[in-house]
């Protein structure tokens, strides 16, 4: 009886060990699971990302092939603080600045466009310039330039609207549109017509008629 005893006894821990190790191996079979699906996860987000870097230049080519490219708008680059301070000081419109970098890609080509298309319909309206925030620091440094393309709109010397980390910025030259830039558009109504002279009220009368004899 002893013997059985011990024999049962042996068992018993035999199978739970058994048991034991199957459970560690369910356990880790999961988490190498869980971890191949966030790699694949990430994996869709890279080219998600790619296919949208590649959207934007094949945009950007279409633009420029269909519509003959908008860079007849004149938008001037900004070299240094003490021409952009005469800027500032001296435009009686809206100024609009584009904060790009050579690094940034087909996001700040997009938006280049959208602002030389804007500027050849309503440059009448707003002076547009470019700034490469990497030769000029102090623009980056003054307004809190994070991240590129940034638009920024100034009226009066201050900051009127500001531009960034859109979603689509191929739809920029919309909201450049139905922005405050345009809240006063000009006066295309006909001029009124004169008003008759106050010195001869008769003048303006046709003559009377003359009656036959």
């Amino acid at each position: 009886m002893v013997l059985i005893g011990y024999w049962l006894i042996e068992k018993l821990f035999t199978f739970e060990a058994y048991k034991t190790r199957n459970n560690r191996g369910f356990i880790i079979r999961q988490i190498t699971h869980h971890k191949t699906k966030q790699e694949k996860e990430r994996q869709r987000e890279k080219l998600i990302n790619m296919e949208k870097r590649v959207l934007y230049g094949l945009v950007v080519m279409l633009m420029y092939l269909v519509g003959g490219g908008y860079s007849q708008g004149v938008v001037e680059w900004i070299r240094d603080k003490a021409e952009w301070e005469e800027i500032l000081v001296k435009t009686e419109i809206h100024i609009g600045v584009m904060v790009t970098s050579p690094l940034c890609g087909a996001p700040c080509d997009i938006v280049n466009d959208q602002v030389a298309r804007f500027v050849e319909t309503y440059g009448d309206r707003i002076k547009f310039y470019k700034i490469n925030v990497l030769e000029t620091l102090f623009f980056a440094l003054d307004y809190k330039i994070l991240t590129v393309p940034t638009v920024i709109i100034f009226k009066e010397g201050t900051i009127n609207l500001r531009f960034e980390s859109l979603s689509d910025w191929g739809m920029f030259y919309e909201l450049l549109v139905n922005s405050s830039i345009l809240d006063f558009p000009p006066d295309l109504s006909p001029a009124p017509a004169p008003a008759p002279s106050d010195s001869d009220p008769d003048a303006d009368l046709p003559p009377p008629l003359q009656s036959g004899e």
